[in-house]
């Protein structure tokens, strides 16, 4: 009896061998590819939302009401340092400025929605809102004053002493 059924059974296992490996092939290009796309996603989105979209892709699909605080910064007298500083410096000092600004939202569990120049919007409730997201705002603009002026007077802002100019709006 084994040996009628030893030739069926010997054509079987090339096939299945095959499609085993084939299958962990297929399984591993997926993981890369989600692990490039991931890692894309994270260099783009702040951490906050990068989080958010990686554990729920399709949050983003149908269009959401909530109710935000936006913070909006802008430094004054920014264009008039910038053309007597030149392009090097006022890119290291943008570079320092919009770095400050990071640490300091995500200190607070904001999201810096987009940078402008010597600008930036900052959101806090997104992508989820939270009951004390007014209170988060308001100190982190005291916070973002405090810290720019220590900076602006220290050594490593050498463009002149800009100030910061701040908005907030709840809703």
């Amino acid at each position: 009896y084994w040996l009628s059924s030893a030739l069926p059974l010997a054509s079987v296992i090339p096939p299945v061998v095959l499609a085993v490996v084939l299958r962990q092939t297929w399984d591993r290009r997926q993981a890369t590819d989600i692990a490039r796309s991931e890692a894309a996603l994270r260099q783009f989105q702040p951490p906050l939302l990068a989080d958010r979209i990686a554990r729920d892709p399709g949050f983003l699909r149908e269009p959401v009401q909530q109710t935000v605080a936006i913070l909006f910064v802008d430094l004054s007298g920014f264009t008039r340092l910038s053309e007597q500083a030149g392009l090097t410096r006022t890119r290291e000092f943008l570079k320092a400025f919009h770095t400050l600004i990071e640490n300091e939202v995500t200190a607070h569990d904001g999201l810096v929605i987009s940078f402008m120049g010597d600008g930036a919007m900052i959101a806090f409730g997104i992508p989820d809102p939270h009951a004390d997201d007014a209170g988060h705002a308001l100190s982190t603009a005291w916070a973002l004053l405090k810290d720019m002026r220590e900076w602006a007077t220290g050594e490593e802002v050498s463009i002149g002493h800009p100030d910061l100019r701040v908005g907030v709006h709840f809703g």
